[in-house]
C-alpha cells in the first residue's frame, strides 16, 4: 500500500511569514495569504514525508525495473488461475460470494457480478479476448487480475518516469510552486532574477530538509542549481499537471465581487 501523510492544517510559520512579507511587497499578488499559506503548508508536508521515509529515493532504473516484475508476477498469476482445475476454478469463485465482512469491494460491487461475475462486451480490451472470448462469462477474480495488470502495462507505457528522471519531495514541491504561483500573477521563471526564483529561494532557506546536518553540501548544491531545478519542476508541471490548479481571477465588477464574497 502506498503511505501517504495525513493532510493537516499544520504549515511553516517561518516560510509563510516570510512569502508574505515578498508578496505583499511586490503589490500584485492576488490573495497573498493564500498563497503565502498552501506554499508553506506545502514545505510541513515535504518534512513530515522526509521525517517518515516515505520517499525511497529509487532510481528510475529501480522503478521501471519494479514495475516490470511486479506486471511478470500478476501474468504468471493468472497463468496459474487459468491451468486450475475446472472444478477448482468454480469453487474459488464461489468462495468471493462466500465472503460477508473484511473486504471493502464487496460493499460496492453489485450482487450479480459477485454470483454470476462478467459477460463479453464490445469493448473489451483487445489482449483480453484471446482468453476470454470463449468463455459465456468469468468471475470476479479474473476480472480484479486483469485489471491489475492492464494498470500496470498502462504506468509501464504511459506513466513510468523518463530516463534520469528522478523527482524527490523537493522537486514535487517546487512543481507544486509552479502552478500555484502561476496562477497569482508571479511567472514561474528560472532566471536569477526573477520573483518566482526568490519565491524557491525562500522555500529552501526556510525549509526542514531532516539530513541537511549529515550532507551539508547537500543544500548548497541545490542553492547553485535553483535554475535546473525551476525548469525541471516546470517541464513535468506542464506535461502532468496543466489542470491540477485553480485559475485566480480577478472579479470583473462591483456586483460579481459582492457575490463572491456571500
Amino acid at each position: 500500500m502506498p503511505n501517504i501523510v495525513d493532510l493537516s492544517e499544520s504549515y511553516n510559520q517561518r516560510l509563510y511569514e516570510e512569502l508574505l512579507k515578498l508578496f505583499i511587497s511586490w503589490g500584485n499578488v492576488p490573495q497573498p495569504e493564500d498563497l503565502a499559506w498552501v506554499i508553506a503548508h506545502q514545505s510541513s508536508l515535504e518534512t513530515e514525508v522526509r521525517r517518515q521515509s516515505i520517499h525511497r529515493g529509487l532510481n528510475v532504473t529501480e522503478r521501471i525495473s519494479t514495475a516490470q516484475r511486479y506486471l511478470a508476477s500478476l501474468h504468471k498469476a493468472r497463468k496459474l488461475w487459468t491451468e486450475m482445475e475446472n472444478d477448482d476454478q468454480c469453487s474459488l469463485s464461489q468462495c468471493v460470494d462466500e465472503l460477508t465482512s473484511g473486504h471493502e469491494i464487496l460493499d460496492v460491487l453489485e450482487p450479480d457480478q459477485i454470483l454470476s461475475g462478467y459477460k463479453p462486451h464490445e469493448s473489451i480490451a483487445e489482449w483480453r479476448k484471446p482468453a476470454l472470448n470463449k468463455h459465456r462469462h468469468w468471475g470476479i477474480d479474473t476480472e480484479m487480475l486483469d485489471l491489475l495488470i492492464g494498470a500496470a502495462q498502462h504506468w509501464l507505457d504511459n506513466k513510468s518516469p523518463s530516463s534520469h528522471e528522478k523527482i524527490d519531495p523537493t522537486t514535487y514541491a517546487v512543481i507544486y510552486m509552479c502552478g500555484n504561483c502561476e496562477n497569482h500573477n508571479i511567472r514561474a521563471s528560472s532566471s536569477e532574477t526573477s520573483r518566482f526564483t526568490k519565491v524557491v529561494s525562500a522555500y529552501f532557506e526556510h525549509t526542514n530538509f531532516l539530513d541537511d546536518h549529515e550532507k551539508p553540501e547537500r543544500r548548497k548544491n541545490l542553492r547553485k542549481d535553483f535554475k535546473d531545478i525551476i525548469e525541471k519542476a516546470n517541464f513535468v508541471w506542464k506535461r502532468d499537471y496543466p489542470n491540477e490548479f485553480v485559475q485566480y481571477e480577478e472579479p470583473r465588477c462591483t456586483e460579481q465581487l459582492e457575490l463572491f464574497e456571500t
